[in-house]
């Protein structure tokens, strides 16, 4: 083990270079060249569950290798961490895992694997850190499933109609405004749409973002009606939806059109008015208030349209104003009608960087104001209210199995490989967040290429293998089969697709999330308690 550790010397940065070591690229282009040649000619199983992930109860892959005869190690690659006082997580490249004691993990180290106690035995069988003839195959269908979103091809497919928006946020990462006009025309927008649909997935997402798209209305809808139409020509499974900040007046008959359709909307909650309107409300007066409006208006017209709940969400975008107030910010979504709350910290695009010193904060203060949204989530569960928590439901997909393959925590990472940006000019990117940054760095291409070209282009075999967390400071780690290297992140930070993620953020805030969540799991039987009825209702 300690040799692989070590051979993550291979990967280094210089300057502004790619900064990719060539085996890596080389193994990257290899694969998506075999991917795409088995995806045209639909000799592969490129088809996602309806929902878009894989469950522990899907059918099992065939790794497509003979497993009889196979040499077994002694035991499997496996990485450990210290939760606290003698008690270790421990975990394979599956995203099994168990917890061990300091006397298991000295015999884990120290003896033979015929020599260990039978409890001890069975624990590490049933985690797949020691290997047998029993349990090998369940390993490869475990570790099969564990990637099997390399053969789906790209499923979220993200169109960018508009640069220009009603706000000016503080932290906006796509440094949107009133004055950016830059507009998607329609003939853009149904080339996207196009492309998208060349996608070997049968089940896509089409996400329609700005700026503020609904400020380029007949764009979206034009886009919309002609993905439904190819979705029902080719029988693909498709989701639409839109990213609004929801503060243009509310227009009842277009809230319609687009829930008839088929849109689910998410929206930006910084909490109450008082956070809500200084973050996102600046040169705006009444900003929260018409949020709250427009919320009350799409579900008026949602009842009349649908008899299911809502297909609405919100997310917080975390800045130091929010740090003392997880309770009234939980309350705020509960007042608004969700029964869920994301908090996500800043982000090292758009403006955010550049007024750092206002909006920002340390990681243990993060975590400390994530803790104590969780200990209220816990609390309005213990008095009956089905409350939750977006970045907690993640990680819990993540750990107990069935993994939702969140584009960010996986490796490699969704750019290219699970995702697809067509900005507002026909350029056509890895990701959402790689048209925020600038340049051409994740540029695949101009949106008159077919999409397989522009998947084998090489910035989307720079980017994928540069994010491959099995061949990065990542390998160490005992969280790395539940995380994953964001190559723009590297990019925005340190000017290269490769940058040591140990002294990143974003590490620190993923890894201190996952710890918690373990450490709840390891010694608290109410949180313990409240993770199963999570998981029961919602996985």
């Amino acid at each position: 083990m300690l040799e692989r550790h070590l051979g993550v010397g291979s990967i280094h940065t210089e300057g502004d270079n790619w900064n990719v070591p060539e085996h890596l690229e080389a193994t990257v282009l290899d694969a998506l060249t075999r991917w795409l040649a088995e995806a045209a000619d639909c000799s592969m199983d490129l088809t996602p569950d309806p929902d878009g992930l894989r469950t522990g109860e899907s059918e099992p892959h065939s790794v497509g290798i003979p497993l009889s005869g196979i040499q077994l190690p002694a035991f499997n690659h496996y990485r450990t961490t210290e939760l606290s006082a003698g008690i270790h997580f421990t975990s394979v490249d599956t995203g099994s895992w168990t917890l061990l004691t300091d006397a298991e993990l000295a015999l884990l180290k120290h003896s033979r694997p015929n020599e260990l106690p039978l409890p001890l035995a069975d624990k590490l069988d049933r985690s797949f850190i020691r290997l047998t003839s029993e349990n090998l195959t369940a390993f490869s269908d475990r570790l099969s499933r564990h990637y099997s979103f390399l053969s789906w091809g790209p499923t979220l497919h993200i169109i960018v109609v508009t640069r220009q928006c009603n706000l000016r946020c503080v932290y906006c990462q796509a440094a949107s405004g009133p004055d950016r006009n830059e507009h998607m025309s329609v003939a853009t927008a149904l080339t996207a749409v196009d492309r998208a649909f060349e996608t070997p997935a049968r089940s896509l997402t089409l996400e329609f973002q700005g700026g503020e798209p609904l400020l380029a209305f007949p764009v979206v809808e034009a886009a919309a009606k002609h993905a439904v139409a190819l979705a029902s020509k080719t029988s693909r499974h498709l989701r639409l939806c839109i990213v609004s900040n929801f503060t243009e007046p509310a227009q009842e008959e277009r809230l319609r059109a687009l829930i008839r359709l088929g849109f689910s909307f998410s929206v930006s909650v910084d909490g109450p008015a008082s956070v809500h309107d200084t973050n996102r409300g600046v040169g705006r007066h009444g900003c929260f208030s018409a949020v709250e409006a427009n919320i009350q208006a799409f579900r008026r017209v949602w009842a009349e349209e649908h008899p299911g709940p809502p297909e609405i969400g919100a997310l917080l975008t975390t800045t130091r104003a929010s740090l003392t107030l997880a309770r009234d910010i939980v309350d705020t979504y509960l007042d608004l009608g969700f029964g869920s709350v994301t908090i996500r910290p800043l982000s090292p695009f758009g403006r955010a960087p550049g007024i750092a010193p206002q909006l920002d904060y340390e990681v243990s203060e993060f975590l400390d104001f994530w803790k104590d949204i969780l200990a209220y989530v816990f609390e309005l569960r213990n008095s009956g209210r089905d409350v939750r928590e977006g970045a907690l439901d993640l990680i819990l997909r993540k750990l107990f199995g069935r993994d939702a393959h969140f584009m960010d925590l996986r490796s490699p990472c969704g750019a290219a490989f699970g995702q697809v940006a067509y900005d507002v000019n026909g350029d056509v990117y890895t990701c959402d967040e790689a048209r925020m940054v600038g340049g051409d760095r994740f540029r695949m291409g101009p949106l008159a290429m077919p999409l397989m070209t522009l998947l084998s282009s090489p910035a989307a075999t720079r980017t994928a293998a540069a994010s491959m967390a099995e061949a990065s400071w990542c390998d160490h780690c005992a969280f790395e089969p539940f995380c994953g290297v964001c190559p723009v992140v590297n990019h925005a930070e340190a000017g290269a697709l490769v940058h040591n993620v140990l002294a990143q953020r974003r590490c620190a805030i993923q890894a201190g999330m996952t710890r918690h969540v373990l450490e709840l799991f390891a010694h608290d039987a109410d949180a313990r308690r409240h993770f199963a009825a999570m998981a029961e209702s919602a996985f």
